[in-house]
C-alpha cells in the first residue's frame, strides 16, 4: 500500500516538474525566435538549450520549435542544406501534432532555404505549400510574406508577369491589415521587377520606399538588400561612384549581422562595379572575397554535417544506455518483494515483452527517417554540386572575357599589322574556349556541350568578323553535324581546330571570289568522328602536314595528336577541304 502512494506521488511530483519545463522550454523558444534575425549566436545558443530540455522532458512541441529555430539560424548563417535535413524532421513533428500554422511556416522557411542555394524549382513547390495551408488561416501577415519570397524565386526563373502578381498581391494584404514592416519588401520586390525590365529609375525609387520602411523598421536583412539592388541598378546606369557606396554599405551590414550568405552575394555585387569603372585590382580583390566567402561555406557545411551526425549518434547511444540501467534497477528493487514476485514476474515480462515490440517498431521509424533524410541530403549535395559547377563555368567565362578585353585594349595601341593580326588570332581562340564555358553555365547538363549549336554559334562569331574586310559579298555557311553531347576534353580541341581552319579560309581563299561559301561537316561513323572543314576559295599551296611553320598550323596539328585525328587534305581550283578522322573523343546521352 506504501509502494502504491509512493508510486502515485512520483507521477504527480513528474507532472508538476514537467509542466514548468515546459513552460521554460516556451520561453526559451520564444526568445530564440526573437533573436534569429538580429543576432543569430545568441539564436542558436537558446534554441539548442531548449531542444535539450524538450528531449529531456519528451516534449514533442518544444522539440519541433527548437529545431525550427535552429535550422533558421543555420541558414542565416549559410548552412541551407543543414537547415533543409532539420526542417524535414520539424515537419513530420508538427503533422503529427496538426499544427496547419506552424506547417505552413515550415515550409515557407524550406522555400527559402532551397532558394539561398539556388534550387528555385524547389523553392516554388514549398512556397505552393505553405500558400496552401496559410489559406486556411487567420494569418494573412505571413501569408503576404510567402507571395513576396515566392515572387522573388519567379524572377529568377524569368516569370515576371507571376511575380509582379505576388508581390501586388502581398501589398494588397500589408495594406489591407496596415501592417507597415511588410511595406518593405513589397516595394523592394517590385523594383526588382522594373530592374529586370531595365527600367532603371523607376526601380530606384520603389527600392529608396523600401529603405524607407526598413530603416523605420529596423530590419537589416532588407536593408542589406535595398543597397545591394540600389547599387546594382545605379551601375546600370554608370553612377559608379554612387553603386559603390551602396555597394559598401550592404557589404557592412553584412559583417554586422553576421550573415555570410548575403555578404556573398555584395562582395559580387562589388566586384562587378570596380570592373566596369576600370578598377581591376580592386575588382579582382573583391571577387577573391567573393571565392572565399564560398569555399568557407562548402567547407564548413561538410564539417558540421559531419560533427552533427557524430553528436546525434552520442546522444542517442548515451539515451538508450541509460533506459538499460533504470529498467534493469527496477526489476532488481521490485524483484526483492517476495509478496508480490508473481506479480512482478508477469508485469516484468508484459513491459519486456512490450518494449521490446516498441523498440523494434521506434528503430523500424528511425531507420526508414534515417534513409530518407541520407537521400534528401545525397540529393541536394549533388544539385548543389551542379549548381556550383554551372557557376565555375560562368567564372572562366568571365575570367576569359577579361583577358579577351585586354587583349582588346592592348590591340588598340598596336601599329604593328603582324602584332595585331597575332593578338586578333589569339582572341578568336580564347572566344572558341569562352564560348563552350558560356554554353555550359547556360545548359542543364554540365557534362558536355551540344557541339552542333556550338559549332555553328562559333563559325558566325568568326565569319561576323571577317567578312566585311575579306570580301563585298557575305561569306555563306553550310553546317551538317549531328546533334552529339559532347565531353570538354572533346569539344575544346574540336572547336579549336574548326575556328582555325575557317579562320585560314577568311584569310586567304576568297581574295577573287563572288559568292564565298565554307561548310562545316561533323558525323559520327562507326568508332570515329569524321570532321570535314571545305571552301571554294582559290586553293593553297601549303599543306597542313608538310612542316608548316605558322602557329595555327602547329596548332591544329598539336590538337589532332591529342584527338589522335588523321589529318585528309584535298586542294584544287574548286577549293580546299581538310578532312579529319577523330578516334579519340567522349560523348554524354543527353
Amino acid at each position: 500500500m506504501n509502494k502504491l502512494f509512493l508510486f502515485f506521488f512520483f507521477i504527480v511530483t513528474q507532472q508538476i516538474l514537467s509542466q514548468t519545463d515546459t513552460v521554460k522550454i516556451n520561453s526559451l523558444n520564444k526568445r530564440s525566435e526573437n533573436l534569429s534575425k538580429v543576432d543569430v549566436d545568441s539564436s542558436s545558443y537558446l534554441a539548442q538549450k531548449a531542444l535539450t530540455l524538450a528531449k529531456e522532458a519528451n516534449f514533442k512541441r518544444g522539440i519541433a520549435a527548437a529545431t525550427k529555430n535552429l535550422a533558421i539560424c543555420n541558414y542565416v548563417n549559410g548552412k541551407s542544406d543543414i537547415a533543409i535535413k532539420q526542417f524535414i524532421e520539424v515537419i513530420k513533428l508538427f503533422e503529427e501534432l496538426k499544427d496547419i500554422n506552424e506547417l505552413a511556416h515550415c515550409y515557407s522557411q524550406m522555400g527559402i532555404a532551397y532558394y539561398l542555394q539556388y534550387q528555385y524549382d524547389n523553392a516554388l513547390k514549398y512556397y505552393d505549400k505553405s500558400i496552401e495551408l496559410y489559406k486556411k488561416t487567420t494569418n494573412k501577415k505571413d501569408l503576404a510574406g510567402v507571395y513576396i519570397n515566392q515572387g522573388i524565386s519567379y524572377t529568377y526563373v524569368k516569370k515576371m508577369d507571376l511575380a509582379e502578381i505576388n508581390y501586388n498581391e502581398a501589398l494588397k494584404i500589408y495594406q489591407e491589415i496596415n501592417y507597415e514592416p511588410g511595406f518593405a519588401p513589397a516595394y523592394n520586390s517590385l523594383a526588382k521587377i522594373y530592374y529586370a525590365k531595365k527600367e532603371y529609375n523607376k526601380a530606384i525609387s520603389y527600392y529608396k520606399l523600401a529603405e524607407q520602411y526598413s530603416l523605420k523598421s529596423n530590419n537589416k536583412y532588407h536593408l542589406i538588400t535595398n543597397y545591394n539592388s540600389l547599387a546594382m541598378c545605379y551601375k546600370e546606369l554608370k553612377e559608379y561612384e554612387t553603386a559603390k557606396a551602396y555597394s559598401e554599405k550592404s557589404i557592412a551590414i553584412s559583417k554586422e549581422v553576421g550573415s555570410v550568405e548575403r555578404e556573398l552575394f555584395c562582395h559580387e555585387t562589388m566586384a562587378d562595379i570596380l570592373f566596369s569603372m576600370g578598377d581591376y585590382k580592386n575588382a579582382y580583390a573583391s571577387f577573391q572575397n567573393y571565392a572565399s566567402l564560398k569555399d568557407t561555406l562548402f567547407n564548413q557545411d561538410k564539417n558540421d554535417a559531419i560533427a552533427e551526425m557524430q553528436a546525434k549518434f552520442d546522444v542517442e547511444k548515451n539515451q538508450q544506455k541509460v533506459k538499460e540501467i533504470e529498467l534493469q534497477k527496477k526489476i532488481d528493487d521490485e524483484a526483492n518483494t517476495k509478496q508480490q514476485l508473481l506479480l512482478i514476474v508477469v508485469i516484468v515480462v508484459i513491459l519486456i515483452s512490450l518494449v521490446f515490440t516498441i523498440l523494434l517498431f521506434r528503430n523500424k521509424q528511425k531507420v526508414n527517417s534515417l534513409l530518407e533524410q541520407k537521400n534528401a541530403a545525397i540529393q541536394a549535395n549533388l544539385e548543389q554540386k551542379e549548381v556550383m559547377m554551372s557557376e565555375i563555368h560562368h567564372r572562366v567565362k568571365n575570367n576569359l572575357q577579361m583577358v579577351s578585353s585586354i587583349l582588346d585594349l592592348q590591340a588598340r595601341d598596336l601599329t604593328d599589322e603582324k602584332s595585331m593580326r597575332v593578338i586578333e588570332d589569339s582572341l578568336s581562340r580564347i572566344n572558341a574556349i569562352s564560348l563552350i564555358h558560356q554554353r555550359l553555365y547556360q545548359s542543364d547538363n554540365i557534362r558536355g556541350i551540344k557541339i552542333n549549336t556550338y559549332l555553328q554559334e562559333l563559325a558566325f562569331d568568326i565569319l561576323k568578323n571577317f567578312s566585311s574586310s575579306v570580301t563585298t559579298t557575305p561569306i555563306q555557311l553550310k553546317c551538317h553535324v549531328d546533334e552529339l553531347n559532347m565531353d570538354l576534353e572533346s569539344a575544346i580541341p574540336i572547336g579549336l581546330i574548326t575556328a582555325e581552319l575557317i579562320t585560314n579560309a577568311c584569310k586567304y581563299a576568297f581574295t577573287s571570289i563572288e559568292k564565298p561559301e565554307i561548310t562545316i561537316t561533323l558525323n559520327k561513323q562507326q568508332e570515329a568522328l569524321v570532321l570535314i572543314v571545305t571552301d571554294n576559295g582559290v586553293g593553297k599551296e601549303a599543306s597542313i602536314n608538310e612542316s608548316g611553320t605558322s602557329f595555327g598550323t602547329k596548332l591544329i596539328k598539336s590538337l589532332s595528336r591529342k584527338l589522335r585525328a588523321e589529318i585528309i587534305e584535298d586542294t584544287s581550283e574548286k577549293g580546299t577541304s581538310i578532312q579529319l578522322k577523330i578516334n579519340s573523343f567522349k560523348l554524354y546521352d543527353i
